[in-house]
């Protein structure tokens, strides 16, 4: 499960933390990670070697698919990778 502490890792590209997302999420199986966001085993390999640009589909599917992990961690690298939620009411 994500740990929810950026400082362990430093992770420099959209592709370094989709290919954490891929260990935290399911176990480094890129099989089972491409069938969750439905996509071909063939896709996942050429995002995370670089054959195929990381654009905003890539990662609108993780966003959508597990809500918790932040869409600024992984576009941009800043914050934890799990997004907490806060109820605006007790701010």
């Amino acid at each position: 499960m994500l740990t929810g502490n950026t400082t362990l890792f430093f992770m420099t590209t959209v592709k370094d933390r989709i290919k954490l997302l891929i260990d935290s999420l399911t176990g480094g199986s890129k099989t089972k990670f491409a069938a969750e966001l439905g996509w071909s085993g063939q896709y996942l390999n050429r995002v995370i070697n670089g054959t195929s640009g990381v654009g905003m589909q890539p990662i609108i599917a993780n966003v959508k698919r597990w809500p918790f992990v932040s869409a600024t961690w992984l576009i941009m690298g800043n914050g934890d990778e799990v997004e907490e939620k806060t109820d605006a009411r007790q701010q």
